[in-house]
């Protein structure tokens, strides 16, 4: 029997890695098995409950009378994300371009590297609601500004 130089992997290791990788995939079957038997109205639960969760976590909220502020958010959160569907299913979309209108620092302590603003439109193109002024938005804001400017439209 020859020494274990640490290059290579013991026996022991090689069968861990291969009772792992057969357990993942065990996992990964049993999980799409479980998706394929979901009912359409179920996965799109599940799909508006994903997307709150996301909503719930990069935007902003306010409660009414009666709410704690956890209500407020939840509700808040699962409104985006209806809203952000409904956009979907009329063939909205949002343009990014750069905004030329002089930035408003408002309270921040750096100027942006980019100031952009967002235009919605319909399926046909035509401008149905836009906001600009945004500084170095990143692609969860990005969603955010587009589900808020959605509700807008809707309102």
């Amino acid at each position: 029997m020859g020494s274990n130089s640490g290059n290579s992997a013991s026996v022991a290791e090689c069968l861990d890695k291969a009772i792992a990788s057969i357990e993942d995939t065990i996992s990964s079957e049993r999980r799409v098995k479980r998706e394929a038997r979901k009912s359409p109205v179920r996965k799109a639960q599940d799909r508006l409950k994903k997307h709150a969760k996301f909503f719930f976590k990069h935007a902003g909220y306010s409660y009414g009378p009666g709410q704690t502020p956890r209500q407020g958010r939840m509700e808040g959160a699962m409104k985006l994300a209806q809203t952000e569907h409904e956009a979907e299913e009329r063939g909205w979309s949002v343009e990014w371009t750069f905004d030329d209108n002089p930035y408003d620092m408002g309270d921040a302590e750096t100027e942006p590297s980019k100031v952009l603003a967002a235009i919605l439109k319909d399926a046909s193109g035509n401008v149905i609601g836009s906001l600009g002024g945004i500084g170095d938005p990143d692609d969860n804001y990005r969603r955010v500004v587009e589900a808020e400017l959605a509700l807008e439209a809707l309102s």
